[in-house]
């Protein structure tokens, strides 16, 4: 797939997941909590029919660099914290800052070790920042016979400000035999660290 393929893949990713955030809560049922963690469920539409899990927490006393680093696929904090992450490899730097990422995941029973090739998003407002993910299964490395192929249909994050140092950490995520998914974030932070962020990709 050509770069400005994989950059307009980026574009509709952003889109659908912002329309995801802005949504509200409308279709999604409470199914448990645990420890300050809200768990919700909702069906998911066109073109992933599949069950949509929710899970939605607070962090306080941190930053925006912080937890933006925690979440950033081609940097080395998500190994650390995410035990089924063996691996994440930037595959191309595209326009509009876009990484193309190659993730591999560790095998887990019942599943088989697999791999996706996803182009990331990065998008600022002057109140939020969106990361995106979506998979474009002709880009980046061949597929391998010791692992799956699979295909996210929209992962992310919303860093978006409330109250100050204190974040709304959200992660929805499709659930389907064919492991095709959504995953987003929604994180509320300062709104003078979102400006410095937005100054700084713009300089």
């Amino acid at each position: 797939m050509a770069s400005l393929d994989a950059v307009a893949v980026g574009d509709e990713a952003i889109k659908d997941l912002l329309a995801l955030v802005d949504g509200g809560e409308e279709g999604w049922k409470e199914l448990w909590t645990d420890d300050g963690i809200v768990f919700h469920t909702r069906k998911g539409v066109e073109p992933c029919l599949v069950d949509i899990i929710r899970c939605r927490f607070i962090l306080e006393d941190t930053d925006l660099a912080t937890v933006k680093a925690m979440v950033t696929p081609w940097l080395p904090y998500r190994i650390q914290w995410d035990d089924i992450m063996q691996r994440c490899e930037l595959v191309e730097e595209l326009d509009k800052g876009y990484r193309l990422v190659h993730h591999v995941t560790k095998k887990r029973f019942p599943l088989s070790p697999r791999d996706s090739v996803d182009v990331v998003s990065t998008h600022f407002e002057p109140n939020r920042v969106v990361m995106s993910a979506r998979s474009v299964p002709t880009a980046g490395p061949a597929p391998t016979a010791d692992i799956v192929r699979t295909y996210q249909h929209l992962g992310g994050y919303c860093i978006a400000v409330s109250g100050e140092r204190e974040f709304l950490f959200t992660e929805p995520r499709y659930i389907s035999a064919h492991l095709s998914g959504f995953v987003h974030g929604c994180i509320i932070i300062p709104e003078k660290e979102v400006e410095e962020k937005r100054q700084a990709q713009e300089s």
